[in-house]
C-alpha cells in the first residue's frame, strides 16, 4: 500500500478514536469539573440564542458583582471575545434536535479534531511521518486532553486558531508568500481575542523564522529603513 494512503488511513483511525471516546455521556448536565466557567459559557449562548448575537456585548444571566465586584445590571460579560459562543448558538439554532449543551460539547470536540490535523502537517513538516502520527494520537487520546476537550469552554476553539496560525506560518516560510503570513497573524490575533494566553505560541514562530533566517536578517527586513528615493527638483 502507498506510504501516503497508510498515513492518512492511520490519521482518519485517531480522528475517529478520538471523536467517539469524547462522545462518553455527551448528554450529561453540566455538572462536571469547572461547571461554573461551563455554565457561565453556556449561559453566554443561551442568550445569543434567545436575543440574538452581539459580539461585541456579550451577555449571560447574572447581574449579581460577585464575580467581578462590579454592579453588572445588563448581566454583561466582558472574558473573552464570544466566538466560540456565537459558533455555538448558530448550531443550536440551525439544528434544534440537538440540546444546547451537546452542541457547546460538540463545537469543542470538533475543535480538538481540528487541532489533531493541524499538530499532525505541522510535525509531518518538521519531524516526519511516525512523528506526526505519534503526535497526532497522544493529542487525541491521551485522557486529561479527552476531558478538557469536550467540555462548553472556548479554549479548545482558541488552541485550534493558534496552531492553524502556526501551520500557515510554516507553510509561509516553506513558500515564502505573503498570502500565508497574513492569514497566520490574522489567525493568530483571533486565537489571542479568544484566549490571551495562546500568546506564548509565539515561540515557535520565534523558533522557526530564527533558525531560517536568523536574528540578524529579520532585523534587517523588517526594522532597517529603507533607502529612499531622491526627488530631483526641476527648474525652469
Amino acid at each position: 500500500m502507498n506510504t501516503n494512503k497508510l498515513e492518512y488511513i492511520l490519521l482518519s483511525i485517531i480522528l475517529i478514536l478520538g471523536f467517539v471516546v469524547r462522545l462518553y455521556k455527551i448528554n450529561n448536565p453540566i455538572a462536571d469539573w469547572h461547571s461554573w466557567r461551563q455554565a457561565d459559557t453556556a449561559s453566554v449562548s443561551r442568550t445569543y440564542l434567545e436575543k440574538g448575537i452581539n459580539l461585541l456585548y456579550p451577555r449571560y444571566h447574572d447581574v449579581s458583582s460577585i464575580q467581578t465586584g462590579i454592579f453588572n445590571p445588563e448581566g454583561y460579560r466582558f472574558v473573552e471575545f464570544p466566538v466560540f459562543n456565537a459558533v455555538h448558538a448558530l448550531l443550536a439554532r440551525g439544528f434544534p434536535a440537538l440540546s444546547l449543551e451537546i452542541w457547546g460539547r460538540l463545537v469543542s470536540i470538533f475543535s480538538a479534531l481540528v487541532s489533531t490535523v493541524f499538530i499532525f502537517l505541522i510535525a509531518k513538516k518538521l519531524m516526519g511521518k511516525r512523528a506526526a502520527l505519534l503526535a497526532a494520537s497522544f493529542f487525541a487520546l491521551i485522557p486529561y486532553n479527552i476531558f478538557f476537550t469536550r467540555v462548553i469552554l472556548p479554549e479548545p476553539l482558541a488552541t485550534t486558531f493558534a496552531l492553524a496560525s502556526l501551520w500557515l506560518f510554516v507553510e509561509f516560510l516553506d513558500n515564502e508568500k505573503f498570502a500565508y503570513l497574513s492569514l497566520s497573524g490574522l489567525v493568530f490575533g483571533l486565537s489571542m481575542l479568544i484566549k490571551p494566553f495562546t500568546f506564548f505560541y509565539i515561540l515557535p514562530f520565534i523558533y522557526l523564522a530564527h533558525k531560517k533566517y536568523g536574528l540578524k536578517n529579520i532585523y534587517k527586513t523588517f526594522y532597517l529603513p529603507r533607502p529612499q528615493k531622491i526627488r530631483t527638483q526641476k527648474y525652469l
